[in-house]
């Protein structure tokens, strides 16, 4: 049980940077997040 909730919260912490990386990219181009090339 405490694993999953240690994975949640590693997921949820992904989204966050993710999310600021796309606020940081205001030149209009859709850059693919890092997490996401991996898989």
């Amino acid at each position: 049980m405490r694993l999953q909730i240690a994975f949640e919260a590693v997921a949820q912490l992904f989204q966050f940077r993710q999310r600021a990386d796309l606020q940081r990219n205001t030149n209009g181009i859709a850059q693919v997040p890092e997490s996401e090339v991996e898989r």
